[in-house]
């Protein structure tokens, strides 16, 4: 996975119901999509829960992290079998937060 550092600043709204949702998932010891700044990431199960508090002058930032290890790449596969098995190549998408992205539109 390649390094990425980014926020994303949503309604008090959208908030509250992605804090619901990921609450659930955790809950239920179940994976749970979310998306971040255009990308959608996929939170296993399994993975780490911390809070997280940082002050540095006036500035407070309480942080609620889940973290995992990225699963080891498996030798590459032959190009028949990346083309049968690339609908199962992206999670699901499941967000009620976002909107789906819209297909690509494909010229004639």
């Amino acid at each position: 996975m390649k390094n990425r550092d980014v926020e994303s600043v949503r309604s008090r709204a959208k908030f509250a119901t992605l804090l619901r949702r990921v609450a659930s998932a955790v809950e239920a010891g179940q994976p749970v999509p979310i998306q971040v700044a255009g990308q959608r990431v996929l939170v296993p199960a399994d993975a780490n829960q911390s809070v997280e508090h940082e002050a540095s002058g006036a500035q407070s930032e309480p942080e609620l992290q889940l973290k995992w290890r990225a699963k080891e790449a498996s030798a590459p596969k032959s190009t028949a079998a990346k083309s049968k098995n690339k609908a199962h190549a992206k999670p699901k998408y499941t967000s009620k937060l976002e909107p789906k992205p819209k297909p690509k539109k494909r010229s004639a």
